[in-house]
């Protein structure tokens, strides 16, 4: 589990996620998972963690849109790790 919150990070470990996978951001963890889910809260661009999924060949759901506008989207939607 990835988060930037240091309190979200220590909830998920007293929820019961081992403590070494309860990181700061998604980059490390990438190869050693089968499948990313992107939750993110308010109206804010994930984009960069959605595009950093797909490019490492990862299978990805988001459960907010991939960007805000379609040229937002369209660089992830047009590469070639997208199309898996």
């Amino acid at each position: 589990m990835a988060d930037v919150s240091a309190e979200r990070r220590a909830f998920a470990v007293k929820a019961g996620v081992a403590a070494d996978r309860a990181v700061r951001t998604s980059g490390g963890p990438l190869p050693h998972v089968d499948a990313v889910d992107i939750v993110s809260a308010g109206r804010q661009s994930s984009s960069r963690s959605p595009g950093e999924c797909l490019r490492a060949g990862q299978a990805c759901f988001i459960e907010k849109p991939l960007a805000l506008t379609v040229d937002e989207a369209r660089p992830e939607a047009n590469s070639p790790a997208s199309a898996r």
